[in-house]
């Protein structure tokens, strides 16, 4: 799993909390991902997510790139998804 975060994106502490809140919600999909190598990239307005809003956006991202649908069924809408 590789997270690229642009050096627009924020400063340092914004573009470090955003990984960290990434590599928080990527561990707990982990086991339901098929294997392979991810590249988890942020727009501009990743800093302006907050963790739910991140992990809806990210786990749609996922369903998306995987044609998947996640254990428990889909998760809340949100205004923000893939590409927005």
């Amino acid at each position: 799993m590789a997270y690229a975060v642009n050096r627009k994106v924020g400063n340092a502490v914004e573009r470090n909390l955003l990984r960290r809140r990434m590599r928080a919600i990527v561990s707990e999909r982990a086991t339901e991902l098929p294997t392979g190598a991810y590249l988890v990239r942020v727009g501009l307005d990743g800093t302006a997510l907050d963790f739910n809003e991140l992990k809806v956006a990210m786990t749609r991202a996922f369903e998306k790139a995987t044609n998947t649908t996640f254990p428990n069924g889909s998760v809340p809408r949100s205004r923000y998804g893939v590409g927005a």
